[in-house]
């Protein structure tokens, strides 16, 4: 398909007006310069033409793997490659390799994309008009995006998290978690109780005194407590993902303690390899390799009672009532948006205003909450 750009549009304007004003007046070095226009516009337009044709990519595979989130390369053979790259949900980007291109494939779901086509641009020399195409990929490429959660749950059933030590591989977010036996969280003071330590900052905001709280002396355990209910199955990948890499990375350096909540009652398990039996047993309704991973390690999972205690990290959507049962000065990870695949405008819009007040709450409280949406980082505890 090839159109006129703006600047193309106005020449091709000026250009005709040129000629029909002259000629209704006769002059003709007015007709003479919106011909000149003209002919320089079919020029352009036609190495456009010229260089917009079609090239049959062949890919030298036809079938890539990855995990969701992340991408693959597919190695291109070709005579030339022209234009731009139209980045879309799975093309991702072009760059230059040994005999050819390498195209970078980004699978943001689990499940099976095909790549049967790439799409691409260009404008002409003088920037009158612009082409778009599409190139075959002859075969086509066939890419298998496993769930975010699956690597990281054979890690912890083959025991990884005791090789840890060097924080938390998590979700991005500018900020550090609390260190060692520093500082908690901030409270209103209450009546006879001692200001320890004020917290000015807070209370200049809040008009009201405000008081820092601090972890015990010697406190190295760590509460890691997982909201089981999704709304969806890509929220419910995202929650299992960041629970395990949190717990991986803590256990290197603390005691965890993993505790779910199912929606109806908060529960421990029995470590971090019980916490991945609960998010696979969990998460197999909708991915089915989650029950092959647990034929694979065989064990049983075991529930207790019991309060978490310390620090607690909770992972949740923030729309279900696990929020009301976290102590004050918890740490709250939300790694998902789902309202973005609510099914309709006015259910996103009420997920939001729920998601937005229990942020408001807990904040209150003196939680801290997080939002990492899926980019990786260290945390260090």
């Amino acid at each position: 398909m090839i159109g006129a750009t703006s600047r193309g549009a106005g020449v091709l304007a000026l250009s005709a007006s040129l000629l029909v004003i002259g000629i209704a007046v006769g002059a003709y070095l007015l007709v003479a310069l919106g011909v000149l226009l003209a002919l320089a516009s079919l020029a352009d337009l036609a190495v456009l033409v010229a260089s917009s044709r079609p090239t049959t990519l062949r890919p030298s595979q036809g079938e890539v793997a990855c995990s969701a989130g992340s991408g693959a390369t597919v190695a291109l053979s070709h005579g030339r490659l022209r234009g731009n790259l139209v980045k879309d949900q799975l093309v991702a980007g072009l760059e230059a390799g040994e005999g050819g291109s390498l195209l970078r494939l980004s699978c943001p779901h689990a499940g099976s994309y095909l790549l049967s086509f790439v799409r691409f641009t260009l404008r002409s020399p003088l920037g009158l008009f612009e082409a778009s195409w599409e190139d075959p990929v002859r075969p086509p490429v066939r890419a298998s995006a496993s769930p975010r959660f699956l690597p990281l749950a054979v890690a912890a059933l083959a025991g990884a998290g005791a090789m840890g030590g060097q924080g938390t591989t998590a979700f991005e977010a500018p900020y550090t978690l609390p260190r060692g036996e520093d500082y908690a969280w901030t409270e209103r003071l209450q009546p006879g109780e001692p200001a320890e330590v004020i917290d000015w900052r807070a209370t200049a905001r809040r008009g009201e005194l405000m008081v820092k709280r601090f972890y015990p002396q010697g406190s190295r355990e760590v509460s890691l407590v997982v909201d089981l209910t999704a709304t969806d199955p890509e929220s419910a990948d995202e929650l299992a993902a960041a629970s395990l890499s949190i717990a991986l990375g803590l256990s290197g350096s603390l005691s965890v303690t993993p505790y779910i909540y199912d929606g109806e009652r908060l529960a421990r398990v029995n470590g971090i390899d019980g916490l991945a039996r609960a998010l696979l047993e969990r998460l197999g309704r909708h991915y089915p390799e989650a029950f092959r991973v647990l034929d694979d390690y065989p064990g049983r999972l075991r529930l207790s009672e019991g309060v978490p205690e310390g620090k607690v990290i909770a992972v949740t959507q923030l729309l279900s009532p696990l929020p009301s049962l976290l102590p004050p000065g918890c740490t709250v990870v939300q790694p998902t948006r789902p309202w973005l695949r609510a099914p309709s405008l006015e259910e996103a819009y009420l997920m939001k205003e729920r998601h937005d007040r229990e942020v408001s709450l807990l904040r209150a409280s003196g939680c801290q909450v997080l939002f990492t949406y899926r980019r990786l980082t260290t945390i260090i505890m």
